[in-house]
């Protein structure tokens, strides 16, 4: 089963933004359907050849019908009346890529303003060629041509609307629409929303509270590292809210009741309050969170701390 991320892309704005209630990746013709205007048809090809540098060469209708396909084709109905959004869509990484694309483009647009009238018998509906990225020179061309063909198929009594949606266009009226309804869809099939779903999800859980699998690990600096071990991991933890306060080391004395020595005390204190000058304590805790000889405590509250921190940014 072939999966195209764009297409799949194209087949959840049909749905979710242009409102189809059918839509269909990949359409194909089948052998046994009935055929609209045949003579028509044929006659309107020649009339394209004629126009448009022989893009279709001398083939006739039914042979470029015979595996024409349409990336993604959608049905609305207003007041029970149906119509039709046809896709054509092209990803690629470099840009739009054809050995003449301004040329591909048109062809594409007119076999499926073709597909429209030879199978459906409508001469109303959306034609769109859509693709991510194309160069400025080509869109140039692309839209030269595009032009030609609204005039061409206006002359002859149709009332296609023609569409080409790339670069920026393609973001802001497909991708965007989709990122804000992607919370209200939950179906499996959608490859790309589900898709933007799983990588959204990822980047809201960097953005949660802190937890020890979600604590950044640091790289090492060796000044932080110094003090924190002057300071000792568990003391530092112990009096982060006294040090957050801007306690001075004297009145931090008077608070401290942990067995150690008046010298000790206040030597800890003192660099304590180094780190903080220092704007070191986010390093700090960041180091004590991922610390493996500390008590798994001390690294909770390490956590703990750091998504105080976080929370007042």
């Amino acid at each position: 089963m072939k999966i195209d991320i764009a297409e799949s892309a194209v087949y959840s704005w049909l749905r979710h933004i242009k409102g189809c209630k059918i839509v269909q990746l990949n359409w194909k013709k089948s052998p046994k359907w009935e055929d609209f205007h045949s003579e028509e048809v044929d006659s309107l090809v020649e009339k394209i050849n004629k126009h448009f540098n022989h893009v279709f060469k001398q083939s006739a209708a039914k042979q470029i019908f015979c595996q024409a396909e349409i990336d993604a084709l959608g049905v609305c109905f207003t007041e029970g009346k149906p119509f039709f959004y046809a896709v054509e869509v092209a990803f690629h990484e470099a840009g739009l890529n054809y050995d003449d694309s301004a040329e591909r483009v048109c062809k594409k647009l007119l076999r499926i303003a073709l597909i429209l009238y030879f199978y459906f018998n409508t001469k109303e509906g959306e034609i769109i060629f859509a693709t991510p990225k194309v160069c400025p020179k080509t869109l140039v061309q692309i839209t030269e041509k595009l032009q030609k063909i609204i005039v061409f198929m206006q002359s002859n009594g149709f009332f296609y609307r023609f569409s080409f949606i790339g670069n920026e266009r393609f973001e802001r009226e497909i991708i965007q629409p989709l990122k804000d309804v992607s919370n209200e869809v939950a179906d499996t099939a959608e490859l790309f929303l589900r898709s933007y779903q799983f990588l959204d999800l990822l980047q809201k859980r960097e953005s949660l509270p802190v937890r020890r699998s979600g604590v950044p690990r640091v790289e090492p600096n060796v000044s932080t590292i110094a003090l924190l071990r002057r300071t000792g991991m568990r003391f530092f933890i112990s009096y982060y809210d006294f040090f957050k306060k801007g306690c001075s080391p004297k009145k931090m004395l008077s608070i401290i009741t942990e067995d150690y020595t008046n010298a000790s005390k206040q030597h800890r204190c003192c660099t304590a309050n180094r780190i903080f000058k220092e704007k070191r304590q986010i390093e700090a805790l960041q180091l004590i969170a991922h610390a493996q000889d500390v008590p798994v405590t001390v690294r909770d509250k390490a956590i703990s701390l750091l998504t105080q921190e976080q929370s007042f940014r």
